[in-house]
């Protein structure tokens, strides 16, 4: 801790002496037009400042990494000093567990997020939490023990099928997967673990977790008065928004992050129909999906190693090193292996198409399913277009964090006026389009309606307009986030089809598993 304490010292001294130079840029610039004869001082001046702080670069990288070093070092002594009072293996679930108990704590917070125009709030977050948990964990099939999900190994990498490793130097903590390998290697087991839970030691858990729950949304601002949610309400509201916002359990987890890759769906013949539900949806083809997509960030990332935005020298990928130099080769390599990925899934996608195609031609109903396909196949082609405008103006804006010139900040207010043309375009289409319309909240319609009222001005008097900024990044978000629901609410539409499709098919087209999933 005292060389933390060392460490961030060093920190502040090297930031200020790269970075907290306005004064000093003004100076030099002062004497820079006073004449030519000071200008010939001030670029020699400049020259020995820009090789001081190149050095000041070097030493920062060195004193930081080691200190990183040194904190991930720290983080497993504290894990074999809790494995020294328990054992390794109620700490190596707990962390197991983490990933999941993070994602039910940040589900309840979203819930009540979309319930602050309603005015109500959480009673007790912890309750719902653990109800958030389990239901989770349920409908994963997770083993419950000792009334807690147990995450295993295999479960928390299900989908993970990276090859590439990269040695995070610069990371504070170990991965996971680090601190339960040297946990397993210090192998200290004490019999007789306590499995009671941690809050029974407290007097009245359930006061302390409703007080606590009160703090939580202390400065949470609502219209009237917040009422407090019944636990029953919140369970059946909760599980009505999951199944509202996921898809049916016999796509077996295939589209939960892929939408179906386009083709022409006029010119595929589904009269001749060669598998089975179970075979499209099978743990092979979902394999093949999260590979080309396990792939696909591997190719991204090996990108930004080749151009330097990663500053490593070497990495290992299928269990071999390779060195910088070596990324583009190693990138042709990769790029034919996902064609060839992307061709195989886009086959078996065609395939469904072809399966429930069938499925709608024997039951002698009308071609809706042709028609759910183009709809979201159109829907893709515009879609990179329309969010590019929030992308760019994100990029544009990035400006505000930094300390920028007067002069370049009306500049560059000025230089994204035609991305807010484009913006307010985009929230109009979307006010006027009846597929938002369920998604739209007062909150979301409000600030759309007052965005579009006038031009805003964010800069004047050297000082910005927050309160007018806050308007316009509130409605590039909410743009941002309805773009993606359309996307989910056409890929739904399909999908719920098709699940109608399969219910009523003719058994005699279906195998006997097939029946048994349905």
């Amino acid at each position: 801790m005292k060389v933390g304490s060392y460490v961030y010292n060093v920190n502040q001294i090297i930031f200020n002496m790269l970075y907290d130079n306005e004064s000093y840029d003004k100076i030099i610039q002062g004497w820079a037009n006073v004449s030519g004869y000071f200008s010939i001082f001030v670029v020699l001046a400049v020259k020995v400042v820009e090789a001081i702080q190149w050095v000041l670069n070097k030493l920062y990288e060195v004193v930081n990494k080691s200190y990183m070093a040194l904190s991930r070092e720290m983080e497993f002594h504290a894990d074999e000093i809790a494995a020294h009072i328990t054992g390794y293996k109620p700490l190596k679930s707990a962390l197991l567990r983490m990933p999941l108990a993070d994602h039910a704590y940040d589900s309840v917070l979203a819930f009540y997020e979309a319930k602050i125009e309603h005015n109500q709030k959480s009673n007790n977050l912890f309750k719902e939490h653990a109800f958030v948990m389990h239901f989770l964990a349920k409908d994963s099939n997770t083993q419950i023990e000792n009334n807690l999900p147990k995450i295993t190994i295999e479960e928390l990498n299900k989908y993970n099928k990276s090859k590439l490793i990269i040695k995070d130097q610069w990371s504070s903590h170990p991965s996971t997967e680090d601190r339960i390998n040297r946990l397993e290697k210090i192998n200290i087991v004490i019999n007789d673990t306590d499995n009671t839970p941690a809050n029974t030691i407290f007097q009245d858990i359930e006061k302390t977790q409703n007080n606590l729950t009160s703090l939580a949304f202390k400065d949470v601002k609502y219209e009237e008065e917040a009422k407090p949610l019944l636990f029953t309400d919140f369970q059946a509201e909760y599980e009505k928004d999951y199944f509202n916002n996921t898809f049916s359990k016999i796509y077996n987890g295939y589209y939960d992050n892929k939408n179906p890759m386009p083709f022409d769906v006029d010119t595929i013949d589904y009269i001749q129909n060669l598998y089975t539900i179970t075979e499209l949806f099978s743990d092979k083809k979902v394999d093949l999906v999260y590979t080309a997509f396990a792939l696909q960030n591997d190719i991204e990332t090996i990108k930004q190693i080749a151009e330097r935005a990663i500053p490593v020298k070497t990495f290992d990928y299928d269990g071999k090193k390779y060195k910088r130099s070596e990324s583009k080769k190693l990138l042709r390599k990769l790029n034919s292996e996902i064609e060839k990925l992307n061709e195989q899934i886009k086959e078996n996608d065609i395939n469904i198409f072809k399966f429930f195609s069938r499925c709608e031609y024997t039951q002698k109903r009308s071609n809706k399913l042709t028609d759910y396909y183009k709809a979201l196949f159109s829907y893709d082609q515009t879609f990179d277009k329309n969010y590019e405008v929030y992308t760019q103006l994100s990029e544009q804006l990035h400006f505000i964090t930094v300390t920028t010139p007067y002069d370049d900040i009306k500049a560059n207010f000025l230089g994204i006026q035609p991305l807010e043309k484009k913006l307010k375009d985009g929230i109009t289409s979307i006010l006027n389009d009846t597929k938002y319309q369920k998604e739209i909240t007062k909150a979301m319609r409000d600030n759309f309606n007052l965005y579009l009222s006038k031009q805003w001005l964010y800069f004047g008097n050297q000082n910005y307009f927050d309160d007018n900024l806050e308007i316009l990044f509130t409605a590039m978000n909410n743009y941002a986030f309805l773009l993606s629901k359309g996307y989910f609410i056409l890929k739904k539409k399909l999908l719920t089809y098709q699940k109608e499709l399969v219910k009523e098919q003719n058994l005699e087209l279906m195998s006997q598993s097939d029946k048994q999933s349905i």
